[in-house]
């Protein structure tokens, strides 16, 4: 009598080893293929994402000036940086004792305006009104500078 196993049997439902083997595989090679496509997928958003997207360029021709225009606001800047160089030495920081000096006539000039009777009755019109004449005053001044 001669003995067969078990194992040499194959049902239906049992694969044998190499089919086991190539089925694995199989799952391996899609798990690979799903990890580069997310890959590339990643990639091309981020490639997407630095490309500009460019329209109807336009309105944005009419909005930008001319290059004449350009050319001569360029001609114009070159002369000005004498005035801003003149402007630049006049700033200075302030020594402490001016700077105390001039906190000290803040003050003074703060109690004035509270003790004030108009400021009291309506400070907003009181304001206006000394604004109003104090640009009128620095424009007579500069009216006299240019004269």
């Amino acid at each position: 009598m001669t003995y067969i196993s078990k194992k040499s049997v194959h049902e239906e439902g049992q694969l044998k080893k190499k089919d086991r083997k190539k089925i694995r595989h199989e799952r391996w090679l899609q798990k690979i293929e799903t990890i580069k496509q997310a890959k590339k997928t990643k990639q091309a958003a981020q490639q997407r994402s630095q490309v500009a997207i460019v329209g109807d360029l336009h309105p944005l021709s009419q909005a930008l000036p001319e290059l004449s225009q350009v050319l001569r606001l360029g001609d114009s800047k070159k002369q000005q940086p004498q005035i801003r160089s003149q402007k630049k030495k006049k700033k200075q920081t302030m020594k402490t004792n001016d700077r105390k000096k001039l906190l000290i006539q803040e003050q003074a000039n703060f109690k004035q305006v509270m003790s004030h009777s108009k400021f009291k009755v309506n400070p907003l019109a009181t304001i206006n009104e000394h604004l109003r004449n104090k640009m009128q005053k620095e424009q007579a001044e500069e009216m006299d500078d240019n004269t």
